[in-house]
């Protein structure tokens, strides 16, 4: 990989045609009345040596040259991907150990438990909260530990609907062989080009269309993790009342309990028909209602999207010419329908399944939009969105290259909280920007919708200062978490805790919980090998 495309979301050039670009570039300065300073040229990145000097650990090969090393030691959030560019790396990982099988896992393992080498397992690697930062807690060097090379279709059972795969399978290659069997996972989160199964079971990640599927977690019926106390392994093609499960406790432990190597999943038929279509809705409170009573009621969508004013109109600059939305726009549509465009919140409602099912969702959801003065502005805009959405990342690629601050965070919360959350939040970004005399746009949308609640999806932008690395994200993250915390809203929905959550994640525990936390961590994995310095609550805390 050369060594521009490091600190990119994907290889290979922005897939973002320029005058898109420049569209998004030309609001911000209208917007925030300011344009960043030229960012820095790339500066040389200087690797520590290695602390791991054998070739193999166990049974699997180490890499340990320097490229792939700085390579596997980061992931995607901003911080990042701007160390990268400003050669201001921190800890790197001694080396990069490819396993073929479970095996192989088990005995490279086996290999770090007696050499004392910490392991941190990757997937995809792109976590945005410090889930692959290279620490070695107390060991004497620290070993990456990539699943790629485990990417096999284990086994697909169309009667039971259930199919077994090796963990390091990413998201297009599944859903290709689950295609061919006209079935579906129907996970697809914003990484879905670049994440693999593991990561999502590790990170106990939630795909854009959830609303329908599910989470990760929810589709589970049995793996083997890997742990330093020994291989679990489990099958549960139907809910048991055989005790706790362990599913429960190992999802979502972001590679801290053990390492999963093969899960089998619960799958879908693949939707015979689909359709998305373009919500404009006045305000955020009558979009927000609607989309309540929308998933609440009724024929359940697959995605349940809503952007506030300031992202609806990020949004629409970002727009190609000639696109759906500009369409209904060109055509008076919404003049005509007594709805202006400035000031609207866009929602993006689509539906998936038998032909019959995606009519009468839509037909009940156009009453509900209705109902709350809302505008159905055409399938042109929900394909659109749909055409597009893994494309969204890229963009920030070409922010950072003319000196953006591009970051984000989300959360979750109750239906009857997430106005509060919202509206504490960003208060607490503009005024922690004000304080600090950053122009920030603030963009927000609720990204995956259930009965009970939601996720509250922010977007941060601000000019970078060329002589400031921390600022301004540190201190807007630090104020953006601590009035999540405040106002009731989880310490993540998707995205998971890693490093960058972990001081906070004391607070959203009891005492009890800890202890058991902290047990079962012993109990698993005793010298803490797997991936120190991660999820687990710190002493104190905010």
């Amino acid at each position: 990989m050369a060594p521009n495309d490091w600190w990119r979301w994907k290889s290979g050039g922005s897939p973002f045609p320029a005058p898109r670009v420049q569209s998004v570039l030309q609001y911000l300065v209208e917007v925030l009345g300011t344009t960043p300073p030229s960012p820095p040229k790339a500066s040389p990145v200087e690797i520590p040596a290695g602390r791991f000097r054998a070739a193999t650990l166990g049974p699997v090969a180490v890499d340990r040259g320097n490229g792939l090393r700085l390579r596997y030691s980061y992931g995607m959030s901003y911080p990042d991907l701007l160390a990268l560019r400003r050669g201001r790396v921190g800890p790197v990982t001694d080396g990069v150990a490819f396993p073929a099988s479970t095996a192989e896992v088990e005995g490279l393992v086996a290999a770090a438990r007696a050499e004392d080498v910490a392991l941190v397992p990757r997937g995809g690697g792109t976590s945005v909260v410090g889930g692959l930062t290279p620490e070695s807690g107390s060991h004497r060097a620290v070993v990456t530990v990539s699943l790629e090379r485990m990417n096999r279709v284990l086994s697909i059972d169309r009667r039971d609907r259930v199919g077994r795969f090796e963990c390091g399978i990413l998201g297009p290659e599944l859903e290709r062989h689950l295609s061919q069997e006209k079935l579906t996972l129907g996970h697809f989160p914003q990484s879905f080009e670049l994440s693999t199964l593991g990561g999502w079971l590790a990170a106990r990640s939630s795909g854009q269309a959830s609303t329908l599927y599910g989470d990760a977690s929810a589709r589970v019926r049995g793996a083997v993790v890997v742990t330093p106390g020994g291989t679990l392994r489990w099958d549960r093609p139907v809910e048991e009342a055989t005790g706790p499960q362990l599913q429960d406790l190992l999802v979502g432990s972001e590679g801290t309990l053990g390492i999963f190597t093969e899960a089998t999943l619960e799958l879908s038929p693949l939707p015979a028909a689909s359709e998305y279509r373009g919500v404009l809705f006045p305000d955020w409170d009558d979009g927000l209602r609607a989309l309540q009573e929308v998933v609440q009621h009724g024929i359940r969508p697959a995605v349940a999207r809503l952007s506030d004013a300031e992202e609806t109109a990020l949004s629409v600059a970002g727009r190609s010419p000639g696109s759906g939305f500009e369409r209904v726009i060109e055509r008076g549509f919404l003049r005509a329908k007594g709805t202006r465009l400035e000031g609207s919140c866009l929602a993006i409602l689509g539906y998936e399944g038998e032909a019959a099912v995606v009519r009468e969702g839509v037909r009940t959801m156009a009453a509900t939009v209705r109902s709350h003065h809302g505008v159905d502005v055409g399938e042109g805009v929900g394909e659109s969105w749909r055409r597009d959405r893994f494309l969204v990342p890229s963009l920030r690629d070409d922010l950072m290259d003319r000196g953006w601050m591009v970051e984000t965070l989300e959360t979750g919360g109750a239906w009857k909280t997430l106005p509060a959350i919202y509206a504490a939040v960003r208060k607490a970004l503009h005024e922690r920007a004000a304080k600090s005399k950053v122009a920030l746009h603030v963009g927000t949308h609720l990204s995956h919708a259930v009965p009970t609640g939601g996720c509250l999806y922010f977007t941060l932008i601000a000019p970078q200062p060329p002589d400031q690395f921390d600022e301004p994200l540190a201190g807007l993250k630090v104020a953006a978490t601590d009035a999540i915390v405040r106002s009731g809203g989880a310490l993540s929905h998707h995205h998971g805790i890693g490093t960058m959550h972990r001081p906070w994640l004391g607070s959203q525990r009891d005492a009890a919980s800890v202890t058991l936390l902290r047990a079962a961590k012993k109990a698993l994995d005793p010298s803490s090998l797997l991936n120190p310095s991660k999820v687990w609550p710190e002493e104190g805390g905010h």
